[in-house]
């Protein structure tokens, strides 16, 4: 098989543990981002609830990426599985079950298969042509939440998620979230949940260099402009480490003039990233 994980981040984006994921198994690798979560106390038994359920898709993921899977059936399975295992504790009927996004690359011999649920964002780098600066790169992402959630944290004013209206309108978005309502959506184990997953197979020659990332890394294009393209940005973690990005993006976030100039609704975001290439040879 032909895929190799050449570096990998997983930091928080502040204080509280970080509810971001990046894992690899034979032949895949992905990268989880846990919505962040809605109540004060975890039902299950984990840091939060958020963190049992980015942990335990992490873990199927492990068991179950090869490379002839089939991306949706699996994907639906492991909701399934880790859905019959949240109910297993008594979870709540009333009670909003824990989402997040992830994106996975899984390498089936003769192509390459980029997939996701949520906002994380992958990008794929072939080799460099004439026709544009954008040329030879796949990017399959998202700024369906980004814009969703910024315009509801301008609505929500200064008492933020502490105000009943904001806390109610957050838990119904979620909800929208999980079954489907939108073109967009969450991965959960909810019996409900309706898997939203979008996804792309390439060529290798058009996959030298792939990068799977959370939003919270994603910013330093998508937010800040510290790179010009997805193509600057892989070469910058090659001849550096995805770490130096890192640095580059929290750095940016510490500036005090960060909110006249920055659109993104959290100051600072966890963030989980992997750099994969095309073994040689292969």
């Amino acid at each position: 098989m032909s895929l190799r994980v050449l570096d990998t981040v997983c930091e928080p984006g502040g204080a509280k543990p970080n509810e971001d994921r990046v894992g690899a198994a034979a032949d895949a690798a992905w990268v989880i981002d846990g919505a962040t979560d809605v109540y004060p106390e975890p039902f299950l038994p984990a840091t939060n609830d958020v963190h049992y359920l980015v942990d335990g898709l992490g873990n199927e993921l492990r068991r179950a990426l090869r490379p002839a899977v089939d991306v949706e059936r699996t994907l639906t399975e492991i909701s399934a599985e880790i859905g019959r295992d949240i109910r297993g504790h008594g979870f709540p009927a009333d009670r909003v079950y824990p989402t997040c996004s992830v994106g996975l690359a899984i390498d089936h011999g003769g192509t390459l298969e980029l997939a996701r649920i949520g906002d994380a964002t992958l990008v794929a780098v072939g080799e460099e042509v004439d026709s544009g600066e954008d040329a030879g790169v796949t990017e399959l992402s998202t700024v369906f939440y980004n814009q969703r959630e910024t315009a509801a944290v301008r609505a929500a004013g200064p008492q933020g998620l502490d105000a009943q209206d904001a806390r109610d309108a957050l838990l119904l978005r979620r909800r929208e979230y999980i079954t489907g309502v939108h073109p967009e959506g969450v991965f959960s184990g909810d019996p409900s949940a309706v898997l939203r997953i979008h996804r792309v197979r390439l060529k290798w020659n058009a996959a030298r260099h792939v990068l799977l990332c959370t939003d919270g890394f994603a910013r330093a294009i998508t937010d800040y402009g510290l790179y010009s393209n997805w193509r600057d940005l892989i070469d910058a973690a090659l001849r550096d480490s995805l770490a130096t990005v890192t640095k580059a993006i929290r750095d940016c976030e510490r500036q005090p003039d960060f909110s006249a100039s920055r659109r993104h609704f959290k100051r600072s975001d966890d963030i989980a990233a992997a750099l994969c290439e095309k073994k040689q040879g292969a």
